[in-house]
């Protein structure tokens, strides 16, 4: 009987499938090193810090207080004014009004109106314009 060498019989029945086997071995991975590992940071910044909570507010009507709301447009008024950083009136120019004598008088009051300023979002006070409805009776 011949006997062939381990070397020649593994030559002639070599082949290039796949086995049902197990061992060990090496593979690539995510990571670093071998295996399926996963790198945990270490140098994680800090979040930032949280905005700043604005402090901004349009300016608040002082004086004249209003003690009762406007139900006849016959009284109601509106102007737009500027009010300045210490709360006084600077600039007014009627929008609605009504001729006469009336009308003259709530020209002449809103010169007379006291604010509150308005504020900037750092609570600063502030120039602002808007509109304000008002009555003269």
């Amino acid at each position: 009987m011949h006997m062939e060498s381990a070397d020649s019989f593994a030559e002639r029945f070599a082949g290039s499938g796949m086995g049902k086997g197990t061992g060990r071995g090496t593979g690539s991975g995510i990571g670093f090193g071998d295996g399926g590992g996963v790198r945990v940071a270490d140098k994680v910044p800090a979040p930032p810090p949280p905005p700043e909570v604005s402090k901004a507010r349009p300016a608040k009507l002082v004086w004249p207080t209003r003690d009762e709301e406007v139900d006849d447009d016959a009284n109601l008024f509106v102007a737009r004014i500027t009010v300045d950083e210490e709360g006084d009136v600077v600039g007014a120019r009627m929008i609605k009004t009504t001729p006469g004598a009336r009308a003259e008088r709530a020209a002449n009051a809103i010169w007379q109106f006291r604010y509150a300023p308005a504020l900037d979002d750092r609570g600063v006070p502030t120039r602002s314009t808007f509109e304000q409805q008002f009555q003269v009776r």
